[in-house]
C-alpha cells in the first residue's frame, strides 16, 4: 500500500497517515502493521529509512556496521503518524540489510547481538544475493534450525552504474 501511495504522488507522511487511518477503520483495536521502508534516490544516493514498529536495519559502510532503529509504534496503534524519517547519504559499496523480527527479536539489544557481530565480518564484495544467502544460512545455523518465527532478510547494495 505504501509503495502504491508513493507512486501515486503522495509524500511519505501523507501515505503513512492514510495507511494508519485505513488500518484503524478496517480492523479491531488489536490490529497493527509495521512499516520498514528504505527509500533510495538513484541520482543523489540519498536514502531515507521509515521505521514504525519494525526490526532494525543495518548499514555496512567503510568497515563499520551502523544500526538504524526507531522506537516508534506500528501503524494502527499510533494516534498520529508523527515519525521522523532517518536520512543518510550512502556511498558506493554500501550494503543495507533489512530484517524482520524473526532475525533479531525485540528482547535482543539491536546494537549488540549475534547478527550484527556476524555483519562486521561479512565480505561485502559479494553480490547482494550471495550476501543474503549467507545471512539466511547463518541465521538458521545460529538458531539450530528451530525457528520460532518467520524471518526475512533483504540486502541492497549501492553500485555506481
Amino acid at each position: 500500500m505504501l509503495e502504491k501511495l508513493l507512486e501515486g504522488g503522495f509524500n511519505e507522511e501523507k501515505s503513512l497517515e492514510i495507511i494508519n487511518s485505513v488500518i484503524k477503520i478496517k480492523t479491531n483495536e488489536n490490529s497493527f502493521s509495521t512499516v520498514d521502508a528504505f527509500i533510495f534516490n538513484l541520482r543523489t544516493a540519498n536514502a531515507e529509512f521509515v521505521k514504525l514498529g519494525s526490526a532494525p536495519t543495518y548499514i555496512i559502510e567503510d568497515g563499520k556496521v551502523i544500526t538504524i532503529n526507531s522506537s516508534s509504534l506500528p501503524v494502527g496503534v499510533i494516534k498520529d503518524t508523527d515519525y521522523l524519517p532517518i536520512a543518510k547519504q550512502l556511498k558506493e559499496g554500501t550494503v543495507v540489510v533489512q530484517i524482520s523480527d524473526g532475525v533479531v527479536e525485540e528482547e535482543i539489544d539491536v546494537n549488540d547481538n549475534y547478527f550484527k557481530t556476524h555483519l562486521q565480518n561479512i565480505d561485502i564484495s559479494k553480490t547482494s544475493k550471495a550476501i543474503s544467502e549467507e545471512l539466511r544460512k547463518f541465521v538458521i545455523k545460529e538458531k539450530k534450525g528451530l525457528l520460532d518465527d518467520d524471518f526475512t532478510i533483504m540486502v541492497s547494495k549501492v553500485i555506481k552504474s
